[in-house]
């Protein structure tokens, strides 16, 4: 196929794990030239040109590309090939996702391994690492799954020659924790006895909004709309990153959501007294500098022991879990719900909305499933 951006016929494009690659093909003075894993059109035509121009200089060394490959570490793919790649196709979140797992449980164990000689070996190491530090199935899964498409990349874009064997993450995943709303009542009660009104505000709008902890502190004063009752979500603050902490929303979209009455009067108090009235944020600190994540899920956990006795599970994602069970086990349609929490509708099934097994058997006996066909 030839590439829509230039006019070369030797510059060819195909897709392989999700990703568009380019490559190079063609027969120029006895050299027949084949190179894979180009990340645009116009790396592949200059590669592709310095080729030539050494092939017509008499200085061509077929063994020097394989040389280069032959030295490469996965360090150096991960940064220089798989990221620049992924950086294409994987919403920004994600990107953040491989990141982390790879410098917090890839890189410490095979950073410096070449990466033709990458084995099963190696993720089990991984592995028993993530064991020994005591990670969750969850965890697990996540870092392997990233280590698993960095192997696959790499054979599709012509640096390995086969995938390799990924040990399989025994155990089952943790059942996640939904709040029931008289658990989410007690925690916003909690929250101002153990801190101020602030916190509490900040708690009972996580929860009404269904907002992630980083678009909740990154919103401003200007994002809320009393008079038609909306609120705009338009960017999320990320902590404990190098190359900047605001960015768009999770899925990369500016949306709107309404404002429930039980929150209109939360608002209202916090636009009227917020910490720091000068600030843009809706919520900051008192300096009205926003206000850290880490710092909010610590404050929580400590909120949740005192006003439930047990804070396991209890973070701010957890109470986006739990409005989005309570909206649902209140027979708000699914993809009403997915619209409102900005998910799509399998995510929300697999990942929020868990069922409540008690309330279906209530529903299920008092239910009429054959209809009465007496005169």
């Amino acid at each position: 196929m030839k590439s829509k951006q230039t006019n070369v016929r030797w510059i060819k494009t195909y897709q392989r794990s999700g990703s568009k690659f380019f490559a190079i093909s063609f027969m120029f003075r006895g050299f027949n030239i084949r190179r894979r894993g180009y990340l645009s059109a116009d790396e592949a035509l200059l590669e592709g040109t310095r080729i030539r121009t050494l092939i017509i200089q008499g200085k061509y060394n077929p063994d020097m590309q394989a040389e280069k490959v032959s030295k490469m570490s996965l360090d150096t793919y991960f940064e220089t090939i798989f990221l620049p790649a992924k950086s294409n196709t994987l919403k920004t979140s994600s990107l953040r996702t491989y990141k982390q797992c790879f410098k917090n449980w890839i890189q410490p164990v095979v950073g410096k391994v070449n990466i033709q000689q990458i084995a099963s070996k190696h993720a089990q190491r991984i592995i028993d690492n993530m064991d020994t530090n005591e990670k969750s199935t969850d965890t697990k899964k996540t870092v392997m799954n990233v280590f698993k498409n960095m192997v696959n990349h790499s054979v599709s874009a012509g640096y390995r020659e086969a995938g390799i064997n990924i040990p399989t993450i025994s155990g089952k995943a943790k059942t996640k924790r939904v709040l029931s709303p008289l658990e989410v009542a007690k925690l916003i009660n909690s929250a101002q006895e153990l801190y101020d009104e602030e916190f509490s505000r900040l708690i009972k709008t996580l929860y009404l909004t269904g907002l992630r902890i980083g678009e909740a502190v990154a919103l401003r004063r200007g994002d809320i709309n009393l008079e038609r009752g909306s609120i705009t979500i338009a960017r999320r603050y990320y902590e404990n990153v190098t190359e900047g902490n605001w960015d768009t929303p999770k899925n990369g979209k500016i949306q709107t959501i309404p404002i429930h009455p039980e929150l209109l009067q939360v608002l209202t108090l916090q636009l009227a007294e917020g910490h720091n009235k000068s600030s843009q944020l809706l919520f900051s600190n008192e300096a009205g500098k926003v206000l850290k994540p880490s710092s909010i899920r610590g404050k929580l956990y400590k909120v949740a022991a005192k006003a439930l006795g047990n804070a396991d599970q209890v973070s701010p994602h957890a109470l986006r879990r739990s409005i989005a069970s309570t909206l649902v086990d209140n027979n708000i349609p699914l993809d009403s719900v997915a619209d409102y929490m900005r998910h799509g509708t399998k995510v929300l099934e697999n990942h929020y909305n868990q069922p409540n097994r008690k309330q279906f058997r209530e529903n299920f006996k008092s239910l009429q499933l054959v209809a009465n066909d007496e005169d």
